[in-house]
């Protein structure tokens, strides 16, 4: 998994290194809304502040496919 880069306008902060093969630990939140639709959201462990809102992505339930399938 590559790096994420920051792309917060003004922050001059180095971002964590864009190398192939480096691997990041990433959290997953799973929620489920009133009706039963669900969806999964990933970020980075250590992330904080800023970098917390900004370095995510959440797919939805019909997002997901059998490993298989995607094969």
């Amino acid at each position: 998994m590559m790096g994420l880069a920051r792309t917060t306008p003004g922050d001059d902060r180095p971002g964590p290194p864009s190398v192939p093969g480096s691997r990041s630990e990433l959290s997953a939140v799973v929620e489920t809304t009133e009706d039963g639709r669900r969806s999964c959201t990933i970020y980075p462990t250590d992330a904080t502040g800023v970098d917390r809102m900004s370095q995510w992505i959440t797919a939805n339930g019909d997002s997901f496919v059998e490993l298989g399938a995607a094969e």
